[in-house]
Order: structure tokens, then C-alpha cells, then sequence
């Protein structure tokens, strides 16, 4: 059965968003309004992976609403990806902003390890 998927995490800049966004090929901006997941709607600030059947929104508050039918019609590993970005790009950010160092190495896995040099 599909249904609406909120995400855990709220996307709090949605400028540095956008730009993570525009950083990939996969993704088409949908920009601000009204999107269409299968049996509602929601609005907010919507883009479509590519791949996947329904567009991802993030809501005013920063939720990420989408409906990827468990997987059907969209892989989740997608937007994870996407997620992850957007997280370690808010990481680097505002540790520059205090002044901190910060190097970035991409595991093996895929995940992405983050040391911070305090001064």
C-alpha cells in the first residue's frame, strides 16, 4: 500500500538544500507549490529524482514528505544520498563559521567521515 513518508531529519536551510540539489544531475527542481505524492498533496518546495515516480517536498517546518511505495517507485538510497549531502555541507558550514577546521573523506561504504579541528 502506498503511502506519505516523513523523514527524521528536517532541512532547516533550504538555500544550501537547493544548492546540493543543483549540485545533482539526478534531480529536477521542481521549485515552490502544490506536488502531487499518489493520494494527496503537499506543499512546499518540491524536486524529482530521477527514477522515481513521485516528487520529494520539503515542507514549510522542513519535513521531507514523499511516497516511494517502500521502494516501488523510488530507491530510498537515492534520497539518503541526497540527505547526506545536504547534512555534511550544514556541518562544514558552521564549523567555518566558529573558526573550526574540517576535512571530509568518503569511506568505502559510502558514508562520509567528518573531523573537526578545534583551535
Amino acid at each position: 500500500m502506498s503511502h506519505r513518508v516523513e523523514m527524521k531529519i528536517k532541512i532547516l536551510d533550504l538555500e544550501l538544500f537547493k544548492r546540493v540539489l543543483k549540485s545533482n544531475n539526478s534531480v529536477k527542481i521542481l521549485g515552490e507549490g502544490n506536488h502531487r505524492l499518489h493520494s494527496e498533496s503537499c506543499q512546499g518546495f518540491g524536486f524529482q529524482i530521477q527514477g522515481w515516480q513521485k516528487p520529494c517536498v520539503i515542507e514549510a517546518d522542513g519535513t521531507v514528505s514523499y511516497d516511494n511505495y517502500n521502494g516501488n517507485w523510488g530507491n530510498q538510497k537515492d534520497l539518503d544520498t541526497i540527505v547526506q549531502r545536504y547534512t555534511v555541507e550544514k556541518t562544514k558550514m558552521e564549523a567555518r563559521k566558529k573558526g573550526y577546521s574540517i576535512f571530509e573523506k568518503i569511506q568505502k561504504d559510502g558514508s562520509v567521515k567528518l573531523t573537526i579541528e578545534v583551535k
